[in-house]
């Protein structure tokens, strides 16, 4: 598969993860009068998020270069979507904490894999390029948060909006990534297909010349 299609396939989920990362500070303030939080309540659910990305991206950043981007990047995405979809129905103030910080986890950890996939996918020359739209996912998904998240949460409340953009995020980053993974494995077989013909007809033009 083209590498550009793949990091099409990429961006999307990119967008669709910043796009619920990104959507806790715009959230807070409905958070906030929902469960009947103080200022300095609500200025801990970012730092839930951050603290989780900070626990993930140094650990993951080494796993990655253990096992490699694929699989990882669903089950990371998966734990974002999931974790969020709990906030939706949690009330005490440090389950919201601990989902949120959860959801970091997979929020931090999403970029060191995706940035490893970008380097394993695209040569030196199209690296920038390729890192740089993958990059702007994060600056579309949380514009997207900003501009969308607030006028729904005043029309809907914010446990249902929440509820439903995770299903969206487990959903379709879930569906971009499967594609990513299966177009990867289809390329490794093809490749190791290839190795093998290409040793049987060695072991052929030997087996003549002997």
């Amino acid at each position: 598969m083209n590498p550009w299609r793949m990091l099409i396939w990429l961006l999307i989920a990119q967008i669709l993860i910043a796009f619920i990362g990104r959507g806790v500070s715009p959230l807070g303030v409905f958070i906030g009068e929902s469960l009947q939080l103080t200022n300095a309540q609500i200025g801990m659910l970012p730092a839930a998020l951050f603290f989780g990305q900070f626990v993930a991206s140094i650990p993951f950043g080494v796993f990655v270069d253990r096992v490699g981007t694929r699989r990882l990047l669903l089950v990371l995405t998966l734990v974002l979507g999931i974790s969020f979809s709990l906030v939706s129905f949690a009330t005490p103030f440090w389950l919201v904490l601990v989902l949120m910080a959860i959801g970091g986890v997979g929020y931090g950890a999403y970029h060191p894999v995706s940035t490893r996939g970008i380097l394993y996918w695209f040569d030196s020359l199209q690296r920038g390029t390729a890192m740089g739209i993958k990059q702007m996912g994060v600056t579309v998904g949380s514009a997207l948060a900003a501009f969308l998240l607030v006028p729904l949460s005043e029309m809907f409340h914010w446990r249902p909006v929440l509820f439903v953009s995770s299903l969206v995020l487990i959903i379709g980053g879930s569906s971009a990534i499967s594609i990513i993974v299966m177009q990867l494995s289809l390329r490794q077989k093809r490749r190791i297909f290839e190795f093998q013909n290409s040793c049987y007809r060695c072991f052929q033009i030997v087996g003549c010349y002997y």
